[in-house]
């Protein structure tokens, strides 16, 4: 790989302690930080060893990168956060007695780099149901892997800082937050923006209905609990799943009801800070009410693009919806279940030392 003038620029910027404030400003879908997207999909097995990346525009095939050869004997099963080019990877492995234990790397495959993150005590039984969150604190200038865990009446946070390759631990009465207790147990990636990480939430006599989002400050690594808009019910559903994203340079909710029709109803809301004085401090609003048939959600753009997947008869086909035109294209077909994780690429060297 030949490295650019900017792209040693841009190392500098987030790999230094004092990231340059002339880093180059992303630019919209088909710029050059834009224009690139990984693709992850399973093997039948279930478990992922490589990602494609691909043209945002024509969804070719750019490149296909495999995992390291030293960490194939553990392929990752889940994708838990992208941040300027680099995956937060987490799989389950065997330890002592047999028994299934969390395993977390950051994988830059750009770099073809992996670093792992070494686990203990409650964080790595997989029974623990942790959330894992990765992010860069902007104060700081670190990177930080985030975990939370349940441990009888506390929410627990770990974070490790990417600088000091160490833990810190704090925990958090139940109770504390919004004086209602809530559990992280859900199986949505954390959402990395403007400083911190989101992960979809639920209280606890609301069964899987996720209801809330808690939202982890990456600087001030304080934790706050606030509410999702109602579930709308505008017919019979069967289900209704929620993905948190970004729109429009605003934390976005996706919400995809699934009607007893096959009748599917997408609804896209932006959340917007309040002008007003009272404590209350965003608010969501309903920007898109989509009517679809079959089709779930994958992926949101910040720009607007809306990628969906159709599985019919063994075949999925992956699909692009413009939010702004309401134009629709195919974007691929292909055997099997499809795609399984899907984000903006920017190839960086964030991870080098």
């Amino acid at each position: 790989m030949v490295v650019e003038e900017d792209d040693v620029k841009r190392v500098f910027a987030m790999v230094n302690k004092e990231r340059e404030a002339e880093v180059p400003e992303k630019t919209d879908e088909g710029g050059a930080d834009s224009e690139r997207t990984y693709v992850v999909s399973s093997y039948s097995s279930g478990y992922i060893r490589s990602v494609n990346i691909i043209s945002s525009e024509t969804f070719a095939t750019i490149e296909n990168i495999e995992l390291c050869k030293s960490h194939d004997d553990r392929p990752i099963s889940s994708i838990k956060g992208c941040v300027d080019g680099v995956l937060l990877a987490h799989t389950t492995t065997l330890g002592f007695y047999n028994n299934e234990v969390n395993v977390i790397f950051l994988w830059n495959p750009t770099l073809r780099k992996v670093v792992d993150i070494p686990l203990y005590g409650s964080l790595r039984k997989k029974c623990c149901d942790a959330e894992f969150g990765f992010g860069f604190d902007s104060v700081s200038n670190i990177y930080k892997v985030v975990a939370l865990y349940l441990e009888k009446n506390y929410l627990k946070i770990k974070v490790y800082n990417l600088g000091t390759r160490s833990w810190t631990s704090n925990k958090v009465k139940r109770s504390s937050i919004d004086n209602v207790k809530y559990t992280s147990n859900n199986t949505s990636r954390g959402v990395n923006f403007e400083g911190c990480v989101y992960w979809l939430a639920k209280a606890e006599t609301t069964e899987n209905k996720k209801t809330h989002y808690l939202c982890f400050n990456l600087s001030s690594e304080a934790l706050t609990c606030s509410k999702l808009p109602d579930v709308k019910r505008d017919a019979p559903i069967k289900d209704v799943l929620r993905e948190l994203s970004v729109l429009y340079d605003s934390l976005a909710l996706v919400d995809t009801s699934v009607h007893t029709s096959y009748r599917d109803v997408i609804r896209v809301w932006i959340r917007r800070k309040n002008n007003t004085t009272n404590d209350v401090l965003f608010s969501w609003v309903e920007l898109y009410n989509l009517d679809f048939h079959g089709r779930s959600f994958l992926y949101l753009t910040n720009n607007g693009k809306l990628y969906l997947q159709w599985p019919v008869f063994g075949v999925t086909t992956t699909l692009v919806y413009d939010l702004k035109t309401g134009k629709e294209k195919v974007c691929s077909k292909a055997q099997g279940d499809g795609i399984n994780f899907m984000d903006s690429n920017l190839e960086s060297l964030a991870l080098l030392r």
